[in-house]
């Protein structure tokens, strides 16, 4: 059975802005749904790669401290990890273009992998 079909007009035009109201709250909370998890997923990617950083480095100084110690001199240890390091570098800086579409296109999977949902069609992803 169909709704009752307002024939007032101050009536139909209340009935509009009802839906105009209700419709912009939808988004509203869409919206906030969206930032919401993709700034979550922005800080816990980077608490991650900080993370990530701080192993590296740990294991940099490790590596240096134990090259040190197997050839006797610090100088020679910390200059082979630098040596090392510099040669990353190079060769990231080389490969920079390949690299960052590579990163681009990780980034905008994951997007669509963990933020559109198949179960919404009304979503826009």
């Amino acid at each position: 059975m169909q709704p009752e079909q307002p024939t007032d007009l101050n009536a139909l035009w209340n009935l509009v802005k009802d839906y105009a109201y209700i419709r912009l709250q939808s988004l509203q909370l869409l919206a906030v749904e969206k930032v919401s998890k993709l700034m979550g997923d922005v800080i816990s990617t980077l608490s991650l790669i900080v993370f990530i950083l701080m192993a590296f480095l740990g294991a940099c100084f490790t590596l240096a401290f134990y090259l040190s110690e197997l050839l006797q001199s610090f100088t020679k240890g910390f200059g082979f990890v630098a040596l090392l390091l510099t040669f990353i570098a190079f060769l990231i800086l080389w490969t920079k273009d390949n690299l960052e579409n590579r990163i681009v296109n990780l980034f905008i999977k994951r997007y669509f992998d963990k933020h559109c949902d198949e179960e919404d069609p009304d979503e826009d992803c």
